[in-house]
C-alpha cells in the first residue's frame, strides 16, 4: 500500500464553528489516479488553473495510464529507439538515479517488469496469472536493472530491451507536490499545505494560525477502516508514507506484498509495515519511503543515521497484535497521540 492517508477534515478544520484567524483557499479533487487537497493563503488569488496545468503536465510526462505520455512511449518503444521526453521527466529520472545509488539499488523505478510479473501494475492480477507468466523472476531481473531505460541527451531516452520499462509511481506524486509548492513559493505564498495521494508538504501555519498537523495511519489491512497512529507537526518539511499492509494478495497460503525488492526480484518479507519519511522535498520523502520498505526497519534506521536531513517514523509488526515503533529523536517533540487531540 503506497501513500498512507491523512484525515484532512479532522486535522485542518477540526474546530468547526470556531473563527479562523486567516482566510485561505481550499482546493481538492481527483488527479493522478488519486485525490488531492490543497490549502493556501487567500491573498495569493485563485491559482486553480495553474495547479490544474501542473497536474496535466505531469500526466503528459509520467502517467502509465496515458498511452501518449512520455513514459508510455518510452516503455512501448522499439529497443534502441530514441524517444523524446521533457524537463519534468529529466528531473525525476536524475533524482531517481541519485537515490538509486545512495540506497544501493533499493530504489529502482526500472523494476516495472517485475511489478507487472507479480501482478501489481495497471493490469489486474488473476489467480492463474503466475502460472502463465512467460518469463521467470531471474530472467526479468536482468531487464529490471537501473539503466535499462537510459538517457540519450537532450531529454531523450532509450529502452535497452523489449522487456524493460520504467515506473515513477514511487516518486512522481511527491514530485508533483514539490512543483505545486514551487509555484506557491514563486508567488510568495507564505502559508500552504499541498497533499497528493497522501504525500504532503506544508509551510507556515493553517487557518487557525497553528502549525500544520498531519496524521499517520495505523497499518490496518482493512481498506474500509482508517485510524490514526500519530499526529505530527509539519512546517517547512515534506512527509511521505509507504506501506505493505493494504496492497497485497494471498496465493496458496502465502502473502505477496506489492513492494518488490529490485535486488532479488521478490516481494519483500519482513516486519516493517509502514515507513513515513520526513525530508526537505516530497519527491525525496516519497522515494526514500519506498526504499525503506525494501530495506526493512533495521537498515532504514542505519541509513537515516547516516543522512541527517531525513527523519523517519517506522511501524513494524510485533506479531502479537501490537506495533513496534521507531521514530527519529528529532520527531519526539513534534509527534502527539491522536487520542489527546
Amino acid at each position: 500500500m503506497k501513500h498512507a492517508r491523512f484525515l484532512l477534515i479532522l486535522l485542518l478544520l477540526a474546530a468547526c464553528g470556531q473563527p479562523y484567524y486567516r482566510k485561505m483557499n481550499v482546493y481538492g479533487g481527483y488527479a493522478q489516479g488519486t485525490t488531492f487537497n490543497i490549502v493556501y493563503d487567500e491573498n495569493a488569488g485563485d491559482l486553480q488553473a495553474d495547479i490544474d496545468a501542473i497536474f496535466k503536465a505531469m500526466d503528459v510526462s509520467m502517467s502509465l495510464w496515458d498511452s501518449s505520455s512520455a513514459i508510455s512511449r518510452i516503455n512501448n518503444s522499439v529497443p534502441g529507439t530514441t524517444i523524446q521526453a521533457d524537463g519534468y521527466f529529466d528531473k525525476v529520472y536524475n533524482l531517481s538515479d541519485r537515490i538509486h545509488k545512495e540506497t544501493d539499488g533499493a530504489f529502482n523505478p526500472c523494476v516495472y517488469p517485475l511489478i507487472r510479473f507479480w501482478g501489481f501494475s495497471k493490469e489486474r492480477f488473476s489467480e492463474d496469472s503466475l502460472r502463465t507468466r512467460q518469463y521467470s523472476v531471474d530472467s526479468l531481473r536482468r531487464h529490471s536493472a537501473w539503466g535499462m531505460i537510459k538517457p540519450a541527451g537532450g531529454s531523450a531516452y532509450i529502452r535497452m530491451s523489449n522487456r524493460a520499462g520504467i515506473d515513477f509511481n514511487a516518486i512522481a506524486q511527491g514530485y508533483t507536490v514539490d512543483v505545486i509548492c514551487d509555484l506557491f513559493d514563486a508567488r510568495n505564498v507564505q502559508n500552504y499545505m499541498v497533499e497528493v495521494g497522501g504525500e504532503v508538504r506544508a509551510k507556515g501555519t493553517n487557518q487557525k494560525n497553528k502549525v500544520w498537523k498531519i496524521g499517520i495511519d495505523k497499518p490496518i489491512s482493512d481498506s474500509t477502516t482508517r485510524k490514526l497512529q500519530a499526529i505530527v507537526e509539519l512546517d517547512g518539511l515534506a512527509l511521505a508514507t509507504s506501506g505493505s499492509y493494504r496492497k497485497f494478495y494471498e496465493k496458496n497460503g502465502r502473502r505477496y506484498s506489492h513492494t518488490i525488492d529490485p535486488r532479488n526480484g521478490m516481494p519483500v518479507e519482513h516486519k516493517l509495515l509502514s515507513a513515513s519519511v520526513f525530508a526537505p522535498t516530497c519527491a525525496e520523502a516519497d522515494a526514500y519511503a519506498t526504499a525503506f520498505m525494501v530495506m526493512g526497519a533495521g537498515k532504514a534506521v542505519d541509513f537515516v543515521n547516516r543522512h541527517p536531513q531525513l527523519m523517519v517514523y517506522l511501524i513494524s509488526d510485533a506479531f502479537n497484535g501490537e506495533y513496534e515503533i521507531y521514530m527519529s529523536p528529532a520527531l519526539k517533540n513534534k509527534i502527539s497521540d491522536p487520542a489527546a487531540q
